[in-house]
């Protein structure tokens, strides 16, 4: 089995260090352009098996490498996805991408003619989240509401903005300022960046705040019929405050501008200017949370289901939680597009590619990573989402 990972960050690396345990992966490819990156991602590699190389996922040029392996990961910054993807869909190169980008749907045609598999926004939220909405979606006659809180929280946050990040830094502050998807009372509908934010009391964490975010993907597309829905960004009480503060002074603007010449953004100069402070260094600690709820009949009953993750930095094998909560769950689905386990042709969002079987084989090889999942079904009186 040989596998491409399209980019050579953390969560590439996660997805590396994952197969390179798999006695039938016989090659792992890191692929990016950026040669620091690479050489961070090669001292990370614990076997001969992984290798970088320098290209432009980007590029035509890269299409011929593409052919050479069985299937591949995609870890690259947003705005580089789409580019990537239909290069390797010109290979005939299936992909498990960790980011979701509207426009990846629109390659699902092309994907169709190629015979290869697209899972789109496979990583924690979106992706276990979109899983596990999904099942829960499967189970019920009839889904009424579903709410996602999901947030990757460093164990201490100082900062001046009391949040720091294990992620990249541009998709991190992108759930503060994308427009989100929600649906109310039945009705899909577009809600500003930061909104609906709630405080509410977790037994293990204490105090976490949520706000809505675009970060539910396909979920407003796929699972018809909702009269409810939320995806929340989970954080540090007190985050959202300061980054409303630093959106009120037009410091998250995507908007150009002419600085003495240099042509930028404001969001690219504070982004500059925040990096040392609000991404976390190597060896810090952090963890993953991510609850789902949803809540409709089963037959005449009305029931909730209940999902959750929580996950911690892991000190023996040095691994963020996020990097285990994102890059894992890419690998073991790119391992199971190999081995035939998914055979559908297209662009398939993960709440409906892993459902029965496929489900409880990805549980159960989350589990054999130590990713514990919590599942509850409860019959209720009265609905509360």
């Amino acid at each position: 089995m040989r596998i491409l990972i399209l980019g050579s960050g953390r969560m590439a690396v996660g997805s590396a260090l994952d197969l390179e345990k798999d006695k039938s992966v016989e090659k792992i490819t890191l692929l990016d352009i950026d040669q620091r990156s690479l050489n961070r991602a090669r001292k990370r590699a614990r076997t001969e098996k992984t290798e970088t190389v320098k290209a432009d996922v980007k590029a035509a040029s890269s299409v011929a490498l593409m052919k050479q392996y069985d299937a591949a990961i995609g870890a690259l910054p947003h705005h580089a996805s789409v580019p990537a993807l239909r290069n390797a869909i010109r290979a005939g190169l299936s992909v498990v991408d960790m980011v979701f980008e509207p426009e990846q749907l629109d390659l699902d045609e092309d994907a169709r003619e190629a015979q290869v598999t697209v899972i789109p926004g496979f990583g924690v939220h979106p992706g276990l989240a979109n899983v596990f909405a999904g099942d829960a979606y499967s189970k019920l006659d009839r889904a009424e509401s579903i709410v996602v809180r999901c947030g990757g929280l460093p164990l201490d946050p100082r900062s001046p903005l009391n949040h720091r990040t294990a992620f990249n830094l541009q998709s991190a502050v992108g759930e503060y300022i994308k427009h989100a998807e929600i649906i109310e009372e039945g009705k899909l509908k577009i809600t500003g960046p930061m909104g609906e934010v709630e405080r509410i009391r977790h037994p293990k964490l204490g105090e976490i705040e949520c706000f809505v975010t675009g970060t539910g993907a396909t979920l407003t597309r796929s699972l018809t019929g909702l009269r409810e829905f939320r995806s929340k960004t989970v954080r540090w009480p007190g985050n959202v405050e300061r980054m409303q503060l630093l959106a009120e002074c037009g410091l998250l603007n995507e908007e150009g501008m002419d600085i003495d010449g240099v042509k930028t953004t404001s969001k690219e100069v504070l982004l500059s200017i925040l990096g040392p402070v609000m991404i976390l260094g190597e060896g810090e600690k952090e963890l993953t949370y991510l609850g789902v709820e949803a809540e409709g009949f089963k037959g005449d009953a009305l029931t909730r289901y209940r999902y959750e993750l929580l996950d911690y930095y892991d000190e023996k094998e040095q691994l963020t939680s996020m990097q285990r909560t994102t890059g894992f769950p890419a690998a073991i689905a790119a391992r199971m597009i190999v081995e035939g386990q998914i055979a559908e042709k297209g662009v398939v969002p993960p709440e409906k590619m892993f459902l029965a079987d496929r489900f409880d084989h990805l549980m159960t090889e989350l589990s054999k990573r130590r990713i514990s999942i919590s599942i509850e079904e409860t019959s209720i009186k009265k609905r509360t989402l």
